[in-house]
């Protein structure tokens, strides 16, 4: 079971569009169109992510997928690694850990700090 330790996180009044593709599985590396999906809420290490289309995951197999969206009029180009999946209604939820750099994390830290100043939740 994932259980992420953070206090950062901005969780979004009105999910926020992205799209994203599966680049990963194990150590296969696959090409599968882009799926579209919103974004429920986003920290500097990882997001949760809903959408109709259902994306298997195996304990011993990983998925990385990429995630593009803009976010305070600048686009944002994200990978990371699916961690865990939960269907609800007709959606099915998923957490995100990013594999990224220190100036990745610290763009999206920076985002997170502007739409709190504004009071702006997309």
């Amino acid at each position: 079971m994932y259980k992420r330790d953070e206090a950062f996180r901005f969780a979004f009044d009105e999910p926020i569009s992205t799209s994203f593709a599966i680049k990963q599985v194990g150590e296969q590396m696959v090409s599968i169109p882009e799926g579209e999906g919103e974004i429920v809420n986003l920290s500097p290490n990882g997001l949760q992510f809903r959408t109709s289309l259902e994306i298997t995951l195996i304990s011993d197999q990983p998925v990385f997928s990429t995630f593009r969206f803009l976010l305070n009029d600048q686009e944002h180009y994200l990978q990371g690694e699916i961690v865990w999946k939960k269907h609800f209604a007709d959606q099915y939820y998923y957490g995100v850990s990013f594999d990224h750099d220190e100036h990745e994390q610290k763009q999206i830290i920076e985002a997170i700090k502007q739409l709190r100043e504004k009071g702006n939740t997309m």
